[in-house]
């Protein structure tokens, strides 16, 4: 059946995908169209409906996909300031990944987005490729878990942190090996997005990635992005799990805030692990926050940065495992503020002899454990209102505290006093009471 404009109001009922509207110009010749062919579409946008099976809707990806890489639009090439974005209408797009692969997102100034802003566009795989210098693109909206063809169900992206490198992937999802997994680096913005282990950022748990992931990953892992509001599980948040020659290190540079992972996570590595970014109000399990278990006993773990209002159920906060003697294996040059830890080894400390060099600021941080440059470490910096056991503070060794202790407190026993290397603990409280050397 089908009906002319002015009847429209009086059809009683919404339209369907099998009605068949009739449009005229002054009485003057007519179009008809399928209500359910009826699409979107404007100069720098494409959309795409799921109106189709899930195969049918994912080739209707493809198809725009290379569209836009063809388009010129308002006459101009594409760019920063003249994008193509496909809108994505909410619904199940599969790819063909038998015959075709994933689908691969590799071209500057064409975005994916969502129609409503909501994770509901349901596609069977992705791929970026953003080898150095790296791609810009937006992408948003996109969950991997109910539709996926691989096994993994990884929002597979495989970045660089080239210079010409920013991705902003905000509001998606996917399993294990997401968002940077087998990467060499990122940069840009992950915001609100879910994955599960080897995410954000990493090296991920093997040299060759599984099917339908491509891998950027050389040697080290660098962030220079900002993480926000982001869940992943272990080994995740510029993390580094490579043992090859030579051995690899974790680098953060960027900002990792408000998020959540369990062990092995926020700048980890099994070599060095250094954070010169910031790394905020975020959660996690053993080994977290700038840590290392060093294999080849010649690694450190290193904040020249900044970690702040973190939370850690275990070990964590610039801690160091592994055999290398020197002072230095974990050191604070940076600041460490407002951490929680129920770890037995926390906040700069090598973990089993109880050494480490503090030469930056740790404040208001508690842990079950030792910590705080360990009682056979170094304190060159401040460390003002912590708590601790016995073995932290420079506790048995008071020669080595050079700078400020100022109003900590051991959980047992008692510090060690005596003379120190110019430094003061000031109003420090032990189980003898006030203590002031």
């Amino acid at each position: 059946m089908s009906y002319k404009i002015i009847d429209l109001p009086a059809l009683g009922r919404p339209f369907n995908a099998t009605d068949i509207i009739e449009v005229s110009a002054n009485g003057t010749g007519s179009y008809k169209a399928n209500i359910g062919n009826f699409t979107l579409g404007g100069e720098n946008y494409i959309f795409v409906n799921s109106n189709g099976t899930p195969e049918e809707n994912g080739q209707a990806v493809r198809d725009a996909y290379a569209l836009a890489q063809t388009l010129t639009p308002n006459g101009n090439p594409l760019d920063y300031n003249n994008k193509v974005i496909i809108l994505l209408a909410p619904g199940y797009y599969s790819f063909d990944e038998l015959n075709e692969g994933p689908f691969v997102v590799d071209q500057n100034w064409i975005d994916l987005e969502s129609l409503t802003g909501s994770r509901d566009v349901f596609f069977s795989s992705i791929q970026v490729n953003s080898p150095s210098p790296g791609i810009i693109v937006n992408i948003s909206g996109i969950d991997i878990t109910k539709n996926n063809y691989y096994s993994h169900a990884a929002f597979a992206v495989a970045s660089s942190g080239g210079i010409d490198e920013f991705l902003t992937i905000q509001n998606c999802k996917g399993r294990d090996y997401s968002f940077s997994s087998f990467s060499a680096g990122f940069n840009g913005i992950y915001n609100n997005c879910e994955a599960r282990t080897y995410s954000f950022c990493s090296s991920g748990d093997d040299i060759t990635p599984p099917d339908g992931i491509t891998s950027t990953y050389t040697n080290d892992v660098q962030n220079f992005g900002n993480i926000i509001n982001c869940r992943a599980e272990a080994y995740s948040f510029c993390s580094n799990t490579s043992i090859g020659t030579p051995v690899g290190k974790a680098n953060n540079f960027g900002k990792i805030k408000n998020c959540i992972s369990t062990g092995f996570s926020f700048c980890y590595s099994e070599y060095i692990s250094n954070n010169l970014g910031v790394i905020e109000d975020c959660q996690g399990d053993d080994y977290t926050f700038c840590a290392t278990i060093d294999s080849d006993d010649i690694g450190q773990s290193v904040n020249n940065g900044f970690i702040v209002n973190c939370r850690i159920y275990g070990n964590g906060g610039c801690v160091y495992g592994g055999a290398n003697g020197d002072f230095n294996s974990a050191s604070n040059l940076g600041l460490i503020s407002g951490c929680y830890s129920t770890g037995d080894s926390s906040f700069v400390i090598n973990e089993g002899l109880s050494i480490a060099n503090n030469q930056g600021k740790i404040l208001n941080c508690y842990t079950d454990g030792q910590g705080f440059c360990g009682s056979f470490g170094k304190n060159q910096g401040n460390i003002i209102e912590c708590t601790a056991l016995e073995k932290s503070f420079c506790s048995d060794s008071p020669l080595e505290n050079s700078a400020e202790i100022l109003r900590c407190t051991l959980l047992s026993d008692n510090f060690t006093v005596g003379a120190t290397g110019g430094g003061r603990v000031v109003l420090g409280i032990d189980t003898t009471g006030v203590v002031n050397f």
